[in-house]
């Protein structure tokens, strides 16, 4: 079974490679696409195209049949207008010649050689049926026909590769499955504690719970999460939009503090219109950014910087995968943030959230790390004066749509 995984840019070990995006202008291939098919001129044969072309002679091609990848963002099962690219879908083509395994790339394409004859890299490289079936990642699901998509091939002269396909692969849209989840304090674990979660109709689920650890499939709305316990009791406000939701740790014993009043979410889109990136300065949404990148979704290979984002077409990263922070001299909250890793490698490791109040450490929660998409940490940290993201290996986190409290 063949494998392509050239969209993840990544060393043999694993690590990150920065250095495999080229500018635009250094570009080794032509891109063309008509009716789903992304036509590549080889990087090989640009400098003797004209050379063979003045010489009269032939200029081989090589032709891509893609299918496309797309967050389905309001899962209606239709690729439209509030829907992402999907980067790291893997789709299975195969055909007369065997099988073969493609990850879409951060423009949301999976793509599959063909050429008459061809090498055998190429899928389709002679007359029939091929199929194409997609496979969710895991806690994702298939919103579109999840039937393979079966595309005919036939010769015809004349055409770039002297195949041609009888129509085009259908898109596969994916989205989350919805739940809430979260720990609690192991006080409240030791003294019997119990979880509900309220739907805001009164509606009662009974989350499954391991340890301190708790979890329930949901719909999208608001809810109401309490927990009971003879140590006291908490109880938090959830809103489920269309990722998953983890909350911080609910801890009876955690001295009450008010929320201060006004609200402000930052997307990392204020900085530049271009295709780059740039360092968070001080003073954006009113506080001090330290170590925070905020990078086009398209600058890395990486599929975080494309799944994880949830607006806009920019996403922020703590820079060398070193710890970043967010800080005032004047209290504030953190709400919430939408929350992943970069690369495929830091799934191993989790991400390490801490809020600190004059030199107190308040609030510590880890998040299991997904390239797949974001998940909504809802963090609830009140009056805190300084908040560290961090990978517990050094790697990339990947946040948008990062939700404050401040006071003025």
């Amino acid at each position: 079974m063949l494998r392509t995984d050239a969209a993840f840019g990544e060393h043999a070990d694993g690590r990150a490679s920065r250095s495999r995006r080229p500018s635009l202008l250094a570009v080794g291939s032509a891109l063309l696409i008509v009716a789903g098919l992304a036509v590549f001129a080889f990087a090989a044969l640009r400098a003797t195209d004209d050379a063979s072309r003045a010489a009269g002679g032939e200029v081989a091609t090589g032709l891509n049949f893609s299918c496309y990848a797309f967050r389905d963002v309001n899962r209606d099962g239709v690729y439209d207008t509030a829907d992402r690219p999907y980067a790291a879908l893997t789709v299975e083509g195969s055909g007369p010649n065997g099988t073969l395994l493609a990850n879409s790339n951060s423009a949301g394409f999976a793509n599959f050689d063909v050429l008459l004859d061809g090498e055998a890299t190429s899928l389709v490289d002679r007359p029939g049926t091929y199929s194409f079936v997609a496979t969710a990642p895991e806690g994702w699901m298939i919103t579109t026909d999840s039937t393979p998509r079966a595309v005919e091939f036939v010769e015809m002269t004349g055409s770039p590769t002297g195949l041609a396909p009888s129509g085009q692969c259908e898109p596969f849209g994916v989205a989350p499955l919805l739940t809430i989840s979260g720990t609690t304090a192991v006080s409240a674990v030791s003294t019997g504690a119990t979880v509900t979660v309220e739907s805001s109709s009164g509606a009662r689920l009974d989350p499954s719970v391991s340890g301190d650890s708790f979890g329930v499939p949901v719909e999208a709305g608001e809810w109401t999460v309490n927990l009971a316990s003879d140590a006291g009791a908490e109880s938090r406000r959830v809103l489920v939009g269309d990722v998953p939701v983890l909350l911080s740790q609910l801890n009876p014993d955690r001295e009450a503090v008010q929320p201060l009043p006004r609200s402000v979410v930052v997307g990392f889109d204020d900085f530049t219109a271009a295709d780059t990136l740039t360092e968070v300065p001080n003073g954006y949404a009113g506080l001090n950014w330290s170590n925070w990148v905020s990078t086009h979704r398209l600058v890395y290979a990486g599929p975080g910087y494309n799944n994880v984002g949830t607006s806009g077409e920019f996403v922020a990263y703590n820079g060398s995968g070193n710890p970043a922070t967010v800080s005032s001299p004047e209290p504030f909250d953190f709400v919430g943030v939408n929350v992943g890793v970069a690369w495929p490698a830091a799934e191993e490791f989790a991400v390490e959230v801490r809020g600190w109040r004059a030199g107190e450490l308040v609030y510590s929660d880890t998040i299991p790390g997904r390239t797949a998409g974001a998940v909504y940490f809802a963090a609830d940290y009140r009056s805190i004066d300084r908040l560290e993201i961090t990978s517990a290996a050094n790697w990339q986190v990947v946040i948008d749509d990062a939700e404050f409290r401040l006071g003025s």
